[in-house]
């Protein structure tokens, strides 16, 4: 799971993921406010297996606690 350093202020907000690897993708498997879990999925087997993910959210922040 990825955790954000700030929570969402609900599920609604866009998740975009990629992966380094050209016989790689990225799948959003669980979206919550304070984070995301992605599967990769390997679209061609190789030996090796070597990438990043990278990923962005946007969206409308929770309110900071008092």
């Amino acid at each position: 799971m990825i955790c954000f350093g700030t929570a969402y202020a609900n599920e609604q907000y866009a998740l975009v993921a990629t992966v380094t690897d050209p016989h790689c993708y990225a799948v959003i498997k669980e979206k919550r406010t304070e984070g995301a879990t992605f599967t990769i999925v390997r679209s061609k087997s190789s030996a090796k297996l070597l990438g990043l993910v990278n990923w962005i959210g946007i969206g409308v922040q929770a309110a900071a606690a008092n």
